[in-house]
C-alpha cells in the first residue's frame, strides 16, 4: 500500500467523521503531491590545511622576566583584548602553562581545574562580573562552578583548607 492510499483513506475517515459530528465540509479540498527524493549530494574532502600553532591544545610559552608580563605565542587580535575578563584569562593561561581552550573546557585534570580557579577569583575580584557571567563566558559552565572556583582559590590564598559551607 503506498502512502497515497493511505492519505485518501485517512481524508476518507476525517470526511466522515465531519459529517456525523454535523461539521461542515471543507471548502478546499488539499492536494497531495508525491516529490522524488532529493538526489545526495556528493560533496569534496576540503583541502587538508595546516592548523595554527594557538588552536593547539598544548601549553603556552611563559616568558621569564622580572616583572610578571602576559607572552604567548597566540595572535592576541583574535581577541578583542579591549575587554578585561578576556586579558585576565589569558595572563592566568600564561601563568599555568595551558591554553585558551584548556582553561575553557570541561577537563578536570588538576593543572587546569586550579587555573580555572583562579580566573574564576580573579574575574570576581577585578571585574563587576557576577558569577553566572563568569561561569557562561569560561565555557558554559554552571554559576555553582565559578562560586566553588572563586571560594576554593580564596581558600588556597589565605593558606586554608575549603569546606563547602563552613564560613572562616
Amino acid at each position: 500500500m503506498n502512502h497515497l492510499a493511505v492519505d485518501q483513506s485517512y481524508k476518507d475517515a476525517y470526511t466522515q467523521r465531519r459529517a456525523r459530528l454535523g461539521m461542515p465540509q471543507r471548502a478546499v479540498q488539499r492536494v497531495f503531491v508525491q516529490r522524488a527524493a532529493p538526489e545526495p549530494l556528493m560533496l569534496e574532502a576540503p583541502p587538508v590545511a595546516s592548523v595554527p600553532a594557538e588552536w593547539m591544545m598544548g601549553p603556552v610559552p611563559v616568558a621569564v622576566c622580572a616583572e610578571p608580563q602576559m607572552e604567548t605565542n597566540m595572535d592576541m587580535s583574535v581577541f578583542k583584548i579591549n575587554s578585561q575578563w578576556k586579558r585576565i584569562v589569558l595572563e592566568v593561561c600564561s601563568k599555568h602553562g595551558i591554553s585558551w581552550l584548556e582553561i575553557r573546557s570541561k577537563h578536570r585534570n588538576q593543572t587546569v581545574v586550579k587555573a580555572r580557579y583562579e580566573a574564576f577569583y580573579r574575574l570576581r575580584t577585578e571585574t563587576a562580573m557576577s558569577y553566572p557571567q563568569m561561569a557562561s563566558r569560561m565555557g558554559g559552565f554552571d554559576h555553582t562552578i565559578a562560586i566553588r572556583g572563586y571560594e576554593m582559590h580564596k581558600a588556597f590564598l589565605e593558606g586554608r583548607v575549603y569546606i563547602r559551607g563552613v564560613k572562616p
